[in-house]
Formats: C-alpha cells, sequence, structure tokens
C-alpha cells in the first residue's frame, strides 16, 4: 500500500513539475545553445527543439497578426480614425508595441537558425528571453518595407 502511494506521490509532482517547467520562458542562451546543436545535426533532439521553437513562435506571430486585422475588420472605425491612428500616429513617433516583420514565403528553417546564431553572437543573452531574442532578429533581419 505505501509503494502504491509513494508511486502517485511522485507521479503527482512530476505532472506539476513538468506542468510548471512549460510556463517557465526560455533564456535566449538555451536557444541558440539549441540551434547551435540544429547547424551540427538538424535530426538532433536540441535541433529538433529549436526548430520547433522558431516555426511556433513565428506560427505564432502570424496567428496574431491575422487576429489584429480581423478586429480592424471588424471594428466601425471610421476611415480618418484608422488612418489618424495607423499613419498620422507613427509619424507623430507612436511606437507599436511589436515591431512588424515580413517573412518572404521561401525562407527555411536553416536561414532562420544561421541568421539567429548570427544574431545572437552580437547580442548580451544574459537575462534576454529566447522570444525577445527572436523578435529583435526577424525585425532587423526581416523589417517590411515602407
Amino acid at each position: 500500500m505505501h509503494v502504491v502511494l509513494r508511486v502517485l506521490q511522485i507521479s503527482a509532482f512530476m505532472l506539476t513539475s513538468s506542468a510548471a517547467a512549460v510556463t517557465e520562458t526560455l533564456p535566449a542562451r538555451e536557444l541558440v545553445e539549441r540551434c547551435e546543436s540544429f547547424s551540427r545535426d538538424a535530426t538532433s533532439v536540441a535541433g529538433g527543439l529549436c526548430d520547433s521553437y522558431i516555426r511556433g513562435f513565428i506560427a505564432g506571430r502570424s496567428v496574431q497578426g491575422i487576429m489584429q486585422i480581423a478586429a480592424d475588420t471588424e471594428s466601425r472605425e471610421t476611415f480618418a480614425a484608422r488612418a489618424a491612428r495607423t499613419r498620422i500616429g507613427m509619424r507623430l513617433g507612436a511606437t507599436r508595441s511589436r515591431p512588424e516583420v515580413c517573412l518572404p514565403a521561401e525562407t527555411s528553417i536553416n536561414e532562420l537558425v544561421g541568421r539567429l546564431l548570427s544574431h545572437g553572437e552580437q547580442q548580451e543573452l544574459d537575462g534576454l528571453a529566447a522570444k525577445h531574442l527572436l523578435d529583435r532578429m526577424l525585425a532587423a533581419e526581416y523589417p517590411c518595407e515602407r
């Protein structure tokens, strides 16, 4: 009976600790290390984690952009109000929460990893979250033409 209880306690602990780990922010240094593994062997576990993180991050950005477009389309905002918010506001120094990124459809994961690694060499990684490193790289390497 004690053995069964102990197994249940250990299982419950493992489930709660793994759930907590999922919500933690990935440090930029860990992403860079995983992407270095990807460069050496794309089929490695660490390489697969780099690939998955980058693809998931970009997919999340795309969904946010689509949701924002849908929200803008559904709103009853007048043309003048939208122009003031989007065009005039930018000229007056208003900033967006995230920089716009235009990623060409033919961009490969190998290219993204290479650019991330190059960008990571130029950044101070201590205390930086992977999502911020990736955001900065995408904004620097794939800005939208104005």
